[in-house]
């Protein structure tokens, strides 16, 4: 009843209670006088817990960022353009072997995500402006050697490699990047790498695929 007078959120008023529960069962293991028995606390004594919808970029913001990222040539604003063109998680874009794209009759192309250890792959149909961002990443890219795949532990010549350091980008590395874009095209609000996906996926949705 404290923690809800005090107006906090669901989620911080469920970490309170744990850290509460988990020092009372301390107390008992510990033998403190007039510590409580175990189970004072229940399941029932927490909030429900927030369900949040996924939040897409707006579709002023989202025509900013994509402007601004076409418009640098570089490596990394390519492959955050291929991420928001393609829905793909970033897992899956950092895995992206380098024949990754196929042309199939009739100027269509489809794009093969690896699946890890399964040794399996996911098909993503793309449009031919998609296709140019694979085949500009591919000049970008330049000549490496394969790196060790850390999920099949065979040699895999990526897609998406660091030219200075000889590496493959990091979580961290696409997300410092993406936050430059956001500075340089004065969008004034916290947008994540997984938005984007989320914002693939309310563009399919507004035109009409379910």
């Amino acid at each position: 009843s404290f923690l809800a007078k005090r107006g906090l959120k669901n989620a911080t008023r469920r970490l309170y209670i744990r850290f509460i529960r988990k020092f009372l069962n301390d107390m008992y293991e510990w033998g403190w006088d007039d510590a409580p028995q175990p189970g004072l606390i229940t399941h029932k004594d927490f909030p429900i817990q927030d369900k949040y919808l996924p939040k897409p970029l707006t579709p002023e913001d989202d025509k900013k960022l994509s402007e601004t990222l076409k418009s640098k040539n570089t490596l990394s604003a390519q492959a955050l353009l291929l991420l928001r063109k393609t829905g793909m998680r970033v897992g899956e874009l950092r895995d992206l072997p380098l024949d990754c794209l196929e042309k199939l009759p009739d100027e269509q192309y489809v794009l093969h995500v690896p699946l890890g250890k399964l040794h399996t792959e996911r098909i993503i149909p793309v449009d031919s402006e998609t296709a140019e961002i694979v085949n500009r990443i591919i000049k970008l890219r330049g000549n490496f050697l394969p790196l060790p795949n850390p999920k099949t532990g065979k040699p895999t010549l990526f897609l998406i490699v660091r030219r200075n350091c000889w590496k493959r980008y990091s979580y961290a590395g696409l997300r410092h990047v993406l936050s430059a874009v956001i500075k340089n095209c004065n969008i004034n609000k916290h947008i994540s790498l997984h938005m984007l996906r989320h914002t693939y996926a309310t563009e399919l949705l507004r035109g009409g695929i379910k």
